[in-house]
């Protein structure tokens, strides 16, 4: 039992460290941006062929405002 919750641990561990990594924010982000869009095919406010370019577009998006705010605190860090 001991060894079967260790692995668990450990797998929870991995997917943990291999999705969110060093920036939660990003990954928070793109679980908003998915919530988003299931919420915009479910009440049908998005034409289903338009709905990829949107996700991707929010995605990147989301990486660069990421990326930027990242680079904005380390440069305010330095003297």
């Amino acid at each position: 039992m001991t060894f079967l919750l260790g692995l668990i641990r450990g797998l929870f561990r991995f997917w943990y460290d291999f999705i969110v990594g060093d920036c939660w924010e990003i990954a928070a982000g793109v679980v908003s941006v998915l919530i988003a869009s299931i919420l915009l095919v479910r009440t049908q406010a998005v034409p289903h062929s338009a709905l990829p370019y949107l996700v991707a577009a929010a995605i990147m998006l989301l990486v660069v405002l990421s990326t930027f705010l990242e680079l904005r605190k380390h440069t305010a860090a330095r003297p």
